[in-house]
């Protein structure tokens, strides 16, 4: 009995993609680790946000998202945050006490601190609220008079509370 042995052909294709295969192999294997030599790189140089924290001063604090001036000066005093302070980005626990303190008050349903703008070692940030939404109008209706009156004794409802 005679074995069959494979056509030169057939080894030869065979050894071309092996080949090919390979060489893709190995390429990408450089390319990654290129490209993970060059991050690596980047951050000790400082060209990333994550190269550690760094000092500011405070040169303003702007509010948005309240209708009045009131409003907005209640939550900049309240935040403890003022111009000229020293801060340190990323993680001063300034920036987490101030949100915190705002959101204590309950008249905001969402708080956020944001950087603005940088100029030079200073910044100037924006605090970010959502006011709740206030209670327009409400009525008691399907009851007797007498029932409703006992109701608004009862139910602390008043127009314009949270």
């Amino acid at each position: 009995m005679r074995l069959h042995r494979p056509t030169p052909f057939i080894s030869t294709v065979h050894q071309a993609t092996m080949r090919i295969a390979v060489s893709l192999l190995i390429l990408v294997l450089c390319v990654s680790t290129a490209v993970a030599q060059g991050q690596s790189e980047s951050l000790q140089r400082g060209n990333s946000s994550f190269a550690g924290p760094d000092e500011f001063e405070i040169l303003g604090i702007s509010v948005e998202g309240v209708e009045t001036e009131n409003m907005r000066t209640f939550a900049l005093r309240t935040s403890g945050l003022a111009v000229g302070q020293k801060i340190t980005l990323p993680g001063d626990p300034a920036i987490s006490e101030a949100i915190r303190s705002i959101y204590k008050l309950r008249v905001f349903s969402d708080v956020r601190i944001v950087e603005e703008r940088r100029a030079g070692t200073g910044i100037f940030l924006l605090i970010q609220l959502t006011e709740e939404p206030q209670l327009a109008e409400f009525t008691f209706s399907g009851i007797k008079k007498k029932h409703r009156r006992k109701l608004e004794d009862e139910v602390p409802l008043f127009k314009g509370t949270r």
